[in-house]
C-alpha cells in the first residue's frame, strides 16, 4: 500500500536580520507499506522539502529516508523507524529514530 502527499507552507515573516527565510516552502512525502502478515508490516518513507532559508546550512533541500516496521501488539500497534538524512547532511538531523504505540478506542483489532 502506498501513501503520498504534497504540501506548501507560507511563512508570515521572512525571518530576522540574521536569517532570511524563504517566503514559502514546498514538501513531498511518499510512503510504502508491505504487509508481511496480518500483524506485521515493513515501512519505507521518503520526505523531501525545499530549502528553508538563504543561509549556508539551510540553503539545500532536505531528503530523508525512514525505514521501519509496524507490529500489532495487544489492542494497539507498535511503530518504530530509523531516519537518515540523505545527500545534504548539514540541513537537518543526520540520523534519528521514532517510536509510537497507538491504541484504538473504537474497537478491538
Amino acid at each position: 500500500m502506498g501513501y503520498h502527499g504534497a504540501g506548501v507552507t507560507f511563512y508570515g515573516t521572512r525571518g530576522d536580520d540574521e536569517l532570511d527565510l524563504q517566503a514559502r516552502r514546498f514538501s513531498m512525502m511518499n510512503s510504502l507499506e508491505y504487509a508481511w502478515s496480518d500483524w506485521f508490516s515493513l515501512l519505507a518513507h521518503v520526505v523531501m522539502a525545499s530549502a528553508a532559508a538563504d543561509y549556508p546550512e539551510l540553503d539545500k533541500p532536505i531528503v530523508e529516508l525512514t525505514l521501519g516496521f509496524k507490529k500489532r501488539l495487544g489492542r494497539g500497534v507498535l511503530e518504530f523507524g530509523l531516519i537518515e538524512n540523505l545527500f545534504f547532511f548539514n540541513n537537518s538531523p543526520d540520523a534519528g529514530f521514532h517510536a509510537a504505540y497507538t491504541v484504538s478506542i473504537w474497537g478491538p483489532y
